[in-house]
């Protein structure tokens, strides 16, 4: 529990410090020998071994069934914002956060842990699955001329004396996941549908509903004409979060004040014995947020103000907790404007993908697949694109090699590795490996930092009632 805690908090700290933890990882579609690829890909995707199951804790070197950790950006990688801190540490460095800043950036993604993980078939044409996980996701969006203002306290000498629009939006969400599915072979041989129901329990929730800003800087010293018009939701970050007398992991990861629902949907169609397409739909659903409710809303009328008046040091001092340096900015904004505080039930939808794909088996050992996903998240809308090879070498090893496109960067070689003897099955996967090659300690974690694309998805499971050679899925 205590790797499970450092991660939560640390997805919860850098969210609060403009680095939020993008795109799912789409090497699942390859791998369709893990049951996996049905849980998390595509709902209509039969199991391959009769039985799976995973719970936690199982055995070493993969404590948990299932962990994945994502990281992107548009902007930069971490290595160029990171500087070495007085005491040695590695921590932001906000003149280089502006160096490496485009006009418009986007940060976003989210990290998993799979807690159980059940699949079995019932006959030859059915099955159903079973998990439970806990997630984060999230993602920021905010203008370079943000973060100008906040560093250097003023704009850029172009942009003086005329209105500025400045661009801020987050948006993060930590919740438990319990899922069940079910998969049918409608048509043998031909057509295979499935369907997931998620039941989600909220932990933590910040989004910004409305978060207009606009600035004329006319002025030295940080003083500037703003306006600015506000609704700030949150819920879980009353005090009674992680390190605070009385905590309660089980009351933390069930809290039924906070619940939602979600669902995915997918259908396989097959070809022919060695050519099979699919589509899925995955996450449509949202969280209605009940319990810890804090929420401001308020404007600012065009008036002249001193950046020193708004108290960002919360977020710029490495030893603030979330729920502290949360506290502190709402004040240090509440007294500039006048906000009001509510405590309103309010709902936020989860981040959804939709997928399009396609295998072609060639033999019983060679696998040539690609795929198409949209990610869908506060109206916007993220592309991606995987193709991919993977060899069945031998019947407990599968490899596979990958390219993909995320977020326009085209760079992405990904590697995949099965491990299946006997009952006991291993995998590690990434779209990305150049992203996993550099790597620096960062509040105490070891986080990725050579590329502005990262993630990784490792695990364990147990198997039964393997086919007896390697056949295609």
């Amino acid at each position: 529990m205590k790797l499970v805690r450092h991660l939560l908090v640390f997805l919860i700290l850098t969210t609060s410090e403009n680095l939020v933890l993008a795109q799912d990882n789409l090497m699942l579609f390859h791998h369709t020998e893990l049951q996996q690829s049905a849980l998390l890909a595509n709902p209509a995707q039969l199991p391959m071994a009769r039985i799976n199951v995973a719970v936690a804790p199982l055995f070493l070197p993969f404590p948990a069934p299932g962990i994945a950790l994502r990281i992107s950006n548009t902007s930069f990688r971490l290595n160029d914002i990171f500087s070495s801190g007085t005491d040695g540490n590695r921590e932001i460095n906000w003149i280089k956060l502006l160096e490496n800043s485009n006009s418009e950036n986007r940060v976003a993604g989210g990290f998993r842990l799979d807690l159980l993980a059940l699949s079995f078939r019932a006959g030859e044409r059915s099955a159903f699955n079973l998990s439970l996980s806990n997630r984060a996701e999230g993602q920021f969006r905010f203008s370079g001329n943000l973060i100008a203002l906040l560093v250097e306290g003023n704009l850029q000498d172009a942009l003086l004396n005329t209105q500025q629009d400045l661009e801020l939006d987050a948006d993060f969400q930590h919740f438990t996941e319990l899922g069940i599915g079910f998969t049918r072979e409608l048509v043998p041989g031909k057509l295979s549908i499935g369907t997931r129901t998620k039941y989600l329990i909220g932990q933590e929730n910040i989004r910004t509903a409305q978060s207009a800003l606009s600035v004329i800087a006319d002025a030295e010293n940080g003083q500037f004409t703003a306006s600015a018009d506000v609704d700030i939701l949150s819920a879980g970050l009353d005090g009674s979060g992680i390190g605070r007398d009385g905590f309660s992991w089980t009351n933390y990861l069930m809290n039924t004040g906070n619940t939602g629902f979600s669902v995915d949907f997918g259908a396989q169609i097959r070809f022919s014995d060695h050519w099979t397409a699919s589509l899925a739909a995955n996450d449509l659903g949202s969280i209605q947020w009940r319990s810890g409710i804090r929420n401001l809303t308020g404007d600012l009328p065009y008036t002249e103000l001193n950046l020193a008046d708004v108290n960002i040091e919360a977020y710029l001092n490495d030893t603030t907790g979330m729920e502290a340096a949360f506290a502190q900015t709402l004040d240090s904004l509440s007294g500039l404007m006048d906000l009001e505080e509510n405590q309103q039930s309010y709902s936020s939808t989860l981040p959804s993908t939709y997928s399009i794909g396609t295998q072609v088996q060639i033999g019983n050992n060679h696998q040539f697949s690609a795929v198409v996903q949209a990610r869908t998240y506060k109206g916007l809308m993220t592309p991606s694109a995987s193709i991919a090879y993977r060899a069945n070498l031998g019947r407990w090893l599968y490899g596979s090699l990958s390219w993909t496109m995320l977020q326009k960067n085209m760079n992405n070689i990904g590697l995949g590795i099965t491990i299946n003897p006997g009952f006991c099955q291993w995998y590690i996967m990434t779209d990305n490996i150049g992203g996993l090659l550099a790597i620096d300690r960062y509040k105490g974690v070891w986080i990725p930092t050579g590329s502005r694309h990262s993630n990784i998805r490792l695990g364990f499971n147990l198997t039964f009632g393997k086919p007896d050679k390697a056949e295609p899925r």
